[in-house]
């Protein structure tokens, strides 16, 4: 009986360990974006500023090649013979996860940054 109550006290505590690593996790990532903000909205903006609509968004894929570059990802570009698209990659091994982003902006959704309809040019691309 006392094996089982020694096993359960460490199964808890590991379990208690890695809840609290996931902990610091987060808040370590959360500490990172904040410390980006500037950066990260600046570059938002300008892409919201281009409206590129798509296989046209060079602006936006640079804005965005940029980025990853000074942030220690390798990236190639013109993949699958398209000049705007590219793959960032950051560190090796297992696991791998991937992230699809779609930037380009839609015709005729030209829009100022309100929350209601107001467009920024009519009838022009926008997010």
């Amino acid at each position: 009986m006392k094996t089982n109550y020694t096993l359960g006290f460490l199964l808890l505590f590991s379990f208690a360990l890695s809840a609290q690593e996931a902990g610091m996790l987060k808040s370590q990532v959360i500490q990172y974006v904040d410390s980006q903000e500037k950066n990260l909205i600046a570059d938002s903006d300008k892409i919201w500023a281009a409206a590129e609509v798509a296989f046209q968004e060079s602006v936006s894929a640079e804005t965005l090649i940029q980025y990853a570059k000074a942030n220690g990802f390798r990236v190639k570009v013109g993949v699958a013979e398209t000049p705007t698209a590219f793959i960032a990659e950051y560190g090796s091994g297992s696991p791998i996860t991937g992230i699809l982003g779609e930037f380009d902006a839609l015709p005729g959704l030209s829009q100022q940054s309100v929350p209601t309809k107001s467009p920024l040019n009519a009838g022009e691309a926008g997010h």
